[in-house]
């Protein structure tokens, strides 16, 4: 939002239907004389909005996302919906309906952000098409500030109205959506704005300005889109005028929908640069397999170029050096051919620390600044393990020879004293990609972070990508760091917080390189926060194989959808390197390059050519939700959920442990385990309430199978196959579209085996 001048648009007309050749005479005048649109064939209705000056947000009964309080003008007419999209209507447009709730006048819902600009898009087509559409005006999603507008319709409370009478929320709803325009409308004939079901919005999600603006379109940059309006499963609160969320453009949910917005087209984004399905080149690759680059490589390493050649600068292992450690030096013309040189030493106290994660040479003062992941231990329940995690910078003068700790760059928003957000850990920066933009005169480090539950099992923790940024000509001097949060670069490095960023908001953990062929960012790696096919949560690092993402802009932080390049899942984890095609390394490559992963027991590398004509297929991976810092949590009840066993026996032996709940800002969180003796034939039902479910299970003997229900409705059978150890999981079951205000139960039914461990992790909003 870019302060400025406000004023005060004419009053709105009332609305009438009229004619469309006579209701664009002048429909981007502010002075036009308004009236609303219908297309009969759809049974679609729109109000005219004309425009207008409101205060957007509150000072009363808000959260910190709703101040401060901002005077916005809209200085155009639009029309906005006089309903949310219904199921019919979709189904007219897009031809098919992925409502939960069914019914032809019930409104859509479990689409994402994307398929609600898709539909919108379509709509512009199809009326253009036949003629109904004057040139120069698009269906679009309505901004934020055009849908808090038209939401008051003059008011200035929580509320439009008499919420019982003009929404459908908890109290009344009966658990489920209702048809649309059952409810009292506001004073300028929209219904449903609350309650019903959210609706999105076209804005990313950012912070208000303050002060006047004219036309806001939200956050330039950012990972979440901004939805409106309260649901049928939340309180009257939820469905204030001023009432703020957002999600990942990729989510869907059973009380997300949308309703379209007819504008100016030089006022919408175009619904069709919304999300590429391809990326803009097409590639080849192949593979082959390396002798081990060194024996002590058993940690991510990068190498770095010094007087022409290629350096790789390590502590060995992944031991905790929290004094003196040995550093090993390897160089040589290219990754492939490296020759040991004499060990080096450094100082790394305060923790374990393992150099060699990124490197600089400042050429003009011959000076080496490493970057180092460092953990140290805090006050854990036993038998965890957890580490908090943090960035350090170090200096050399001698080629690596001996090492100078300069002090912390990059730390958890938590303070070191502190050890958890209610019961909620924050693990902090950890195992990153280091990238010198010498285009933009900044050092990029891409980070994980991960928060975890207090007594929480090592597999229940959420990780995600964050990025922090420090200018060239500061050095990577502490206190000179900045992480990315809701499109700026203003928070500290030191104790800020950070957005969640990356492919597809998971993270993609590899490496950074500029291609100059391409004229486009690449990071190649493999996704922290795909496993298969069925979506399992993050850390189950089953799929392995590797995927690419792209960037026009570093500064914004605009990665693209993956698209993958080699189905490989002998791939592993650390290790990415990415060189020109002969191996060497550089910040650039032209058409071809080198990706280099590297892991114990051997080199794995991959000669990829980037083709300039070719397209190459986004993946679209199962939405984990959104993450991102949001400053008005939602409070919740402590809900309970509960594991049964039906074994037909009076001692069942099931061992069961329920974790407790932990915050993670907006969401809720619950997980337990249950661990059952060797009974063939079981029946478990797993009773809980939440937004999402991740319910894991490992079985014994081979040859069974193993029906799974939700709320009494078959889903789907699976194999069951013997593991000796709880991880991995032979099969996962998750819903992120789950109403949270009732109780859902998943059943699991056997035949010819048995569940032998099994895991869950519930989520509510």
């Amino acid at each position: 939002m870019n302060p400025t001048p406000s004023f005060f648009g004419a009053a709105r007309l009332p609305g009438c239907t009229i004619p469309l050749s006579l209701l664009f005479a002048a429909a981007a005048h502010a002075a036009a004389p308004g009236g609303n649109f219908s297309i009969s064939d759809l049974g679609l209705e729109l109000v005219h909005i004309a425009p207008g000056t409101f205060q957007m947000g509150t000072a009363a009964e808000g959260g910190a996302d709703e101040r401060p309080v901002t005077e916005v003008t809209l200085t155009r007419a639009y029309w906005l919906g006089k309903t949310e999209v219904t199921q019919a209507q979709w189904r007219a447009v897009m031809h098919a309906s992925p409502a939960y709730f069914q019914g032809n006048d019930h409104p859509v819902e479990r689409v994402s952000w994307h398929e609600a600009l898709e539909f919108c898009r379509r709509l512009t087509e199809r009326e253009r098409a036949a003629g109904r559409l004057p040139a120069g005006h698009v269906f679009t999603l309505p901004t934020e500030a055009q849908w808090e507008f038209a939401c008051r319709a003059g008011t200035t409370g929580p509320h439009a109205g008499d919420v019982a009478n003009m929404a459908w929320i908890n109290t009344n709803s009966g658990g489920r959506t209702h048809p649309v325009a059952q409810k009292q409308p506001n004073a300028w004939g929209l219904h449903d704005m609350h309650g019903n079901v959210w609706e999105w919005c076209l804005d990313r999600y950012g912070n208000y300005p303050g002060g006047r603006v004219s036309d806001p379109t939200g956050a330039e940059a950012g990972a979440g889109r901004v939805y409106r309006g309260g649901r049928w499963g939340n309180s009257a609160n939820f469905a204030r005028a001023a009432y703020r969320l957002s999600a990942l453009p990729e989510h869907r949910g059973v009380s997300l929908g949308l309703r379209v917005a007819l504008v100016a087209a030089d006022s919408a984004e175009s619904p069709t640069a919304a999300r590429p399905t391809a990326l803009p080149f097409g590639v080849t690759v192949s593979a082959r397999t390396l002798q081990q680059l060194s024996a002590d490589l058993d940690y991510p390493v990068r190498q770095v170029v010094i007087d022409g050649e290629v350096w790789m600068i390590f502590v060995p292992g992944r031991q905790a050096y929290k004094g003196i450690a040995p550093v090993l030096r390897y160089k040589g013309p290219d990754l492939e051919h490296l020759e040991r040189q004499p060990d080096g030493t450094g100082d790394f106290s305060g923790g374990s620390a393992h150099l060699g994660c990124g490197m600089w040479w400042d050429k003009e003062t011959r000076t080496l600044y490493g970057l180092l992941h460092t953990e140290y231990d805090l006050d854990h329940p036993p038998g965890q393990g957890w580490t908090a995690k943090k960035t350090r910078l170090a200096i050399s003068r001698d080629l690596g020879l001996t090492w100078t700790l300069v002090g912390d760059i990059l730390t958890r928003a938590l303070p070191e004293t502190k050890d958890y957000v209610g019961d909620n850990f924050e693990a902090g920066p950890a195992d990153f990609d280091f990238y010198v933009d010498e285009r933009g005169g900044y050092f990029y480090v891409t980070s994980w972070n991960s928060f975890v539950p207090k007594n929480g099992p090592i597999n229940g923790f959420l990780m995600f990508s964050e990025v922090a940024r420090c200018a060239i000509a500061d050095k990577m001097a502490p206190g000179k760091w900045f992480k990315f949060r809701d499109g700026q670069w203003a928070e500290p490095g030191l104790g800020g917080k950070a957005s969640r960023v990356g492919m597809d908001r998971r993270g993609l953990y590899g490496n950074t390189i500029y291609s100059e062929h391409l004229g486009l960012y690449l990071r190649i790696g493999i996704n922290i926060g795909v496993t298969d096919d069925r979506g399992m949560p993050p850390m189950g690092f089953r799929d392995h194989s590797i995927y690419v993402s792209v960037c026009t802009d570093l500064a914004r932080q605009d990665w693209s959808p993956a698209a993958k390049l080699l189905d490989d899942p002998d791939n592993t984890l650390f290790g990415f390197t990415l060189t020109d095609a002969e191996g060497r390394a550089g910040e650039s490559v032209g058409r071809k390059l080198r990706v280099y992963n590297y892991w114990l027991g051997g080199s794995r590398v991959l000669d990829v050519t980037l083709d300039r004509d070719g397209r190459l297929p986004v993946v679209e991976f199962p939405p984990h939700g959104a993450y991102d810092y949001l400053p008005n949590p939602a409070s919740g009840d402590r809900l309970e959920s509960r594991v049964t066993m039906i074994l037909g026996a009076d001692d069942p032996g099931v061992k069961y442990r329920g974790n407790g709940w932990f915050t993670e800002e907006h969401k809720h969180y619950y997980q337990g385990r249950a661990r059952v003796t060797a009974v063939a034939d079981q029946e478990i039902e797993h009773e809980f309430h939440g937004i999402e479910i991740y319910w894991r299970a490992v079985f014994a003997p081979d040859a069974g199978k193993a029906d799974i229900y939700l709320d009494g409705v078959y889903q789907e059978t699976v194999d069951l196959h013997f593991a000796e150890t709880a991880i991995p999981y032979q099969f996962a079951y998750v819903r992120t579209d789950l109403d949270p205000s009732v109780a859902h139960t998943i059943k699991i039914v056997t035949r010819g085996g048995y569940v032998r461990h099994l895991a869950f992790e519930q989520a509510r909003f």
